[in-house]
């Protein structure tokens, strides 16, 4: 008798290499069943039961692939933070200049105080009349005028243009403020989360499940999408601005602009038609969701069934306060008709 078989067979609770490698996570006695149901013997030698070394290795082995699966995509996602907060700090700084001019134009024009002199004066010289031994004139006087001055309106384009420009500085903060957000999130979830012991590899996989699962990809993801959105508005006000001052200047740029925005919204719904298209941004991502077919299909499908559940809702109780009405007023119409409920 050789040496492996005097060592006898195993006990059905062991964990063996054939049975992990076919059906992992069989208990004793559903090994067992299986090895009856397939014909097969359970007489494993002890040779090909797991030591604790080779557990030990393959714990690190995991530990360590769990680790560099964290650690690169808590990176990736930090790096891609860090350079929308430049952009944005970068834009705001730019922006924040030009609405420190542009806001002056919501303020009424205040008249220079010498000048009101200087007209006064001319008025009252203007208006003299000689009727000897008299000089009369016949301007009134700076005190009886100021009642009756008024301050002109502010002009139209002058509104939208703050309204654009300050609305572009909005959304710029915004994605400032969410990078900022995110950044203390990822610093959060990698902090006390060092070495490959179990322990330690259990709280990083909880935390890394725990940013899919409330989607933080997808917040991030928002950033490049609002200061997209606040370049657009930023470049709407300025065409608003150059079209009062100079025409010519305006088309000039309005040109400019009309190029880089064919370009983004061609390379942004680009990958929507075309599967191989490289050109896939977070906006196309967020676009896509809503143009997948499916989807769009489910959406369009709650969105008519609950419209004709409010309508069907509200109508039947209208007509049941009509009918209620019928039996305290005697109205016809709704007596005649009481088979609509």
């Amino acid at each position: 008798m050789s040496e492996v078989q005097a060592r006898g067979p195993i006990s059905v609770g062991e964990a063996t290499r054939p049975l992990t490698a076919n059906r992992p996570g069989l208990s004793g006695r559903e090994a067992r069943v299986e090895a009856e149901r397939l014909g097969t013997s359970m007489d494993y030698t002890r040779e090909e039961v797991y030591t604790r070394e080779e557990k030990r290795k393959a714990w690190e082995k995991v530990a360590s692939m769990t680790l560099y699966h964290n650690d690169a995509m808590v990176e990736r996602w930090n790096k891609e933070i860090d350079t929308y907060l430049v952009y944005a700090g970068l834009f705001s700084a730019v922006l924040t200049a030009f609405n420190v001019q542009s806001y002056i134009l919501l303020q009424p024009a205040v008249p220079d105080p010498s000048l009101a002199v200087l007209q006064q004066m001319s008025a009252q010289l203007a208006s003299f009349s000689i009727n000897a031994p008299f000089i009369n004139s016949t301007q009134r006087s700076s005190s009886d005028r100021s009642n009756t001055d008024f301050s002109p309106p502010v002009p139209r384009w002058a509104v939208w243009l703050n309204a654009l420009w300050f609305s572009s500085l909005i959304l710029s903060l915004s994605s400032a403020s969410i990078g900022i957000l995110v950044k203390q999130w990822l610093s959060e979830s990698t902090s006390d989360s060092f070495g490959t012991s179990r322990e330690v590899t259990r709280r990083r996989k909880y935390r890394l499940d725990s940013l899919v699962l409330w989607r933080v990809e997808d917040i991030i993801d928002i950033i490049p999408v609002l200061l997209q959105g606040a370049v657009a508005l930023f470049l709407a006000g300025l065409l608003v601005l150059l079209w009062n001052l100079h025409h010519c200047v305006a088309t000039v740029s309005a040109i400019l602009i009309a190029l880089l925005a064919i370009f983004t919204i061609s390379t942004t719904i680009l990958p929507l038609f075309n599967p191989r298209c490289a050109y896939v941004s977070p906006p196309t991502r967020y676009l896509y969701k809503i143009w997948e077919p499916k989807r769009f299909a489910y959406w369009t499908c709650v969105s008519i069934t609950s419209g004709c559940r409010i309508t069907t809702r509200f109508f039947s109780r209208g007509h049941q306060n009509c009918l209620t009405n019928a039996h305290l007023r005697g109205c016809d119409l709704c007596e005649s008709t009481p088979h609509l409920l």
